[in-house]
């Protein structure tokens, strides 16, 4: 699943874009800035397929999460972006240009997205199969955000707050992917703790195909990885002194790291104790 057919027109209009976007976002303002929210879930329907667009345009930023009320501020039914600005672009998601600076109220002269955090509205997630297509450019820099070897794409589930939280690398500078748990500590902030890794050199340029399960029980958390359907990452997190497992349902979403990437074809559907699923009665 190379994404080839589709991925050229992308890739040749990267730079008109970016040109767009640090001159004023020329481009995007002129199909007008509109939030893209795809299918909103519900209770009676659990499975969450976000859609994008076909056009350019802003979905939602972190000037939206702290002027909700505020003149311009553009929000979406799907997402909420804590750092940053998430952006439609052809069916896809987009993480716009990388820069440095604060994103105004549409993201006309910065995008922010140098540190972009793009989490579900959603927060009932905890066992869950995710799938999804990734495009990701090699990671940049910017003044604000020196070179890291955490440079990269994320995936972020078991999300509660900034403070707690799990993330697993799907592409990263250092070429390993890495799970990590983020736990609250006393009254200070969150610390991380490194739960598995592996080698894995990142795949940018090209679309890959990952899949994620996650899995709950009554005191550990499972992950299984998959890239272009072969195993990458599986661990499972019993915890540690003063960071136990994150066991309750959170959001799902996306960390960016001074890399400029695309996702599609996202389908998160929560899943049942294989326990629960064998203890229902048949049919018969």
């Amino acid at each position: 699943m190379d994404g080839s057919a589709d991925r050229t027109p992308l890739i040749h209009e990267r730079v008109s874009r970016r040109r767009a976007l640090r001159m004023g976002l020329g481009v995007i303002a002129a199909g007008g800035l509109v939030a893209c929210g795809g299918r909103q879930g519900s209770p009676a329907d659990r499975h969450w397929t976000p859609e994008f667009g076909p056009g350019r345009g802003l979905v939602t930023n972190e000037y939206a999460l702290r002027h909700s009320e505020g003149e311009g501020a553009i929000t979406s039914p799907d997402w909420i972006a804590t750092s940053g600005s998430l952006f439609h672009d052809g069916g896809c998601g987009w993480s716009g240009p990388i820069d440095g600076n604060s994103p105004d109220s549409g993201s006309l002269t910065a995008t922010g997205s140098a540190v972009l955090r793009a989490l579900s509205q959603r927060e009932d997630f905890a066992r869950f199969s995710m799938s999804c297509e990734l495009w990701a450019d090699e990671p940049t820099e910017t003044e604000r955000t020196p070179e890291q070897d955490y440079d990269g794409v994320h995936l972020l589930f078991g999300y509660r707050s900034p403070d707690d939280l799990y993330a697993v690398t799907l592409v990263r500078r250092s070429g390993t992917i890495v799970w990590k748990r983020k736990a609250p500590r006393g009254t200070g902030s969150g610390a991380y703790r490194t739960i598995a890794t592996a080698p894995l050199p990142a795949t940018t340029r090209t679309w890959s195909h990952f899949e994620a399960d996650v899995g709950v029980d009554n005191n550990s958390v499972s992950l299984a990885v998959r890239q272009d359907g072969e195993l990458v990452l599986g661990a499972i997190d019993i915890g540690a002194q003063q960071s136990p497992p994150q066991l309750r349902p959170g959001r799902v979403g996306w960390r960016g790291d001074n890399t400029e990437f695309w996702f599609r074809s996202m389908s998160v559907a929560p899943t049942e104790p294989v326990e629960t699923a064998a203890a229902k009665p048949s049919a018969e």
